[in-house]
């Protein structure tokens, strides 16, 4: 019941009880408390693990946006990207585009900004200055 997985009918099949066994229990105080100090220490191992630790989560956003960065600057060294509108900035893409059918197919290059790129960066960035500020909260 603490962990919130089964239903009433299945806690009772589980336990070889009726539904109206459980339902009395649910209100008796000592059974209640019970619960509560269940769901008290599964939230406090929790809050000890992975991504439920404020440094563990800013590691990985850090790292995250260190690799979203990365991208970036290496699209941007790319001698391919010199010649192009915006290229060295690392924010634009390289998209194909057909035009035609059959034997008059070409295949036309199409410069476009990433914006997907550029809004997870800020979604990252804005992500880790609400943790920084929780941090120092």
């Amino acid at each position: 019941m603490a962990a919130d997985s089964l239903s009433i009918p299945q806690i009772a099949q589980k336990l070889g009880t009726s539904d109206s066994s459980i339902d009395r229990w649910k209100k008796v105080p000592e059974f209640q408390a019970r619960i509560h100090e269940t769901l008290a220490a599964f939230r406090a191992k929790a809050l000890e693990c992975g991504l439920a630790r404020k440094q563990r989560r800013l590691a990985v956003l850090s790292s995250l946006c260190d690799r979203l960065l990365l991208i970036v600057t290496e699209r941007g060294a790319s001698p391919e990207k010199k010649s192009v509108p915006g290229g060295s900035t690392g924010l634009v893409k390289v998209t194909w585009k057909q035009l035609g059918t059959s034997d008059q197919r070409q295949l036309v290059t199409e410069y476009r900004a990433n914006t997907a790129l550029s809004a997870e960066i800020r979604l990252t960035l804005k992500q880790v200055a609400r943790e920084v500020r929780k941090y120092f909260d």
